[in-house]
């Protein structure tokens, strides 16, 4: 027991020297065999930004900003004064019953927003739901479901699925990715038949979650204009202007104009913006990179 003890508190890197930025230079210049430095290693964005291939303390010196804290100007660390990262964990819906082993194991093992991926082979109903949750707490987990056709939308299931429960809905969080523009965009064509028809659906998936403060039913999934090759700028401004156009058509049906967007998560290149019910607070759009229609300020690590 005294010699676990004394491995655990034993430095690992205690027995190696310091290794300078000059030798692991010269090291990396050894390795590349006469190619140039910057054509090799150093990645230039459109944006004018050059990424070296490795960063040390040393190059954080005289960046006064860093000190700063989550919530203040310049708001390098997000504008959430509590900076809560939410630990979030995708799992192909494969079979309901095993996928809800597996989902809660992983909340057993820190995961505080699961992420369920449908395929569009079958639609999903209430009873499916209560196997796939079966012993989660959306009250303890953020909850979200990703599909990419209106076939296993689960909006209306998710609702009635809490109305089933005793839960706080103030203190649920979740979403569901409807993206009728984003697969307008990637298919040529609206899986509803037409645009009048696809915005009437969407209507309607908005109302059924507006008793869920916390529930994004609609999603602008931005990392499609990424991986067709536009810069980062590109990428929120078409991801802004897509949401745009979603509250711009949505409040036209004559939803009310206090279910506009209040805030954003960030995911790694991936804008998002959620609709969100009424009672919530406008916030600010933060990050690079967005995650659309709300959730209430709450990041994904």
């Amino acid at each position: 027991m005294e010699n676990a003890r004394m491995k655990t508190d034993e430095k690992l890197f205690s027995g190696f020297a310091p290794v300078s930025t000059r030798e692991w230079e010269e090291r990396i210049l050894a390795d590349l065999k006469g190619k140039e430095y910057d054509k090799a290693l150093v990645w230039r964005t459109r944006e004018g930004f050059a990424a070296r291939p490795y960063y040390r303390a040393e190059d954080l010196a005289g960046m006064p900003h860093l000190s700063s804290l989550p919530g203040q100007y310049p708001f390098v660390r997000g504008n959430d004064h509590a900076a809560s990262w939410l630990i979030r964990q995708d799992l192909p819906v494969t079979g309901l019953t095993e996928t809800n082993r597996k989902a809660l194991e992983i909340l057993g093992k820190g995961i505080d927003s699961l992420g369920f991926v449908f395929d569009c082979s079958a639609g999903r109903t209430l009873s499916d739901l209560e196997l796939l949750l079966k012993d989660i707490s959306p009250v303890a987990a953020e909850i979200n479901f990703v599909c990419s056709c209106r076939n296993c939308d689960v909006t209306k299931a998710f609702a009635a699925w809490i109305r089933s429960g005793r839960w706080d809905a103030g203190q649920i969080t979740a979403s569901v990715n409807n993206d009728p523009l984003t697969l307008l965009m990637l298919k040529g064509r609206y899986e509803e038949g037409s645009e009048t028809e696809a915005f009437s659906r969407l209507q309607t998936l908005v109302e059924a979650g507006r008793e869920l403060p916390g529930f994004r039913t609609i999603g602008v999934n931005g990392k499609f204009f990424g991986n067709s090759g536009s810069s980062i700028v590109q990428e929120l401004a078409f991801s802004l202007a897509m949401g745009a156009e979603y509250l711009t058509r949505l409040t036209d049906t004559g939803l009310p104009a206090r279910w506009l967007p209040a805030s954003s998560s960030t995911s790694a290149s991936a804008t998002i913006i959620s609709w969100k019910s009424p009672g919530s607070v406008p916030a600010a759009f933060s990050g690079p990179a967005l995650s659309a229609l709300s959730v209430p300020e709450r990041r994904r690590a």
